[in-house]
């Protein structure tokens, strides 16, 4: 079965479907309004905690900047463990 993005010519990578390095998402309408759904997402988030709603803001930054520090793949050549 082909993915959705081939059949449609399209392809996407990360910070399309939900924020992944960037607080932008960059798929356009290819997954519908995912800009809505994460707003929405941050929103309620903020509602739920009150007047510590601003903590959702600040672990979400500290979300992305993390998502960026991570390496892209490790590597272990000692397997004695």
């Amino acid at each position: 079965m082909m993915a959705a993005s081939a059949v449609l010519g399209e392809d996407y990578g990360l910070d399309c479907s939900f924020p992944i390095h960037n607080m932008e998402l960059s798929c356009g309408d290819l997954l519908g309004d995912r800009k809505a759904f994460y707003d929405n997402f941050m929103d309620g988030c903020r509602q739920y905690y009150g007047a510590k709603g601003t903590r959702c803001d600040l672990t979400e930054r500290e979300r992305l900047i993390m998502s960026k520090r991570q390496p892209q793949s490790m590597v272990c050549n000692d397997l004695s463990f």
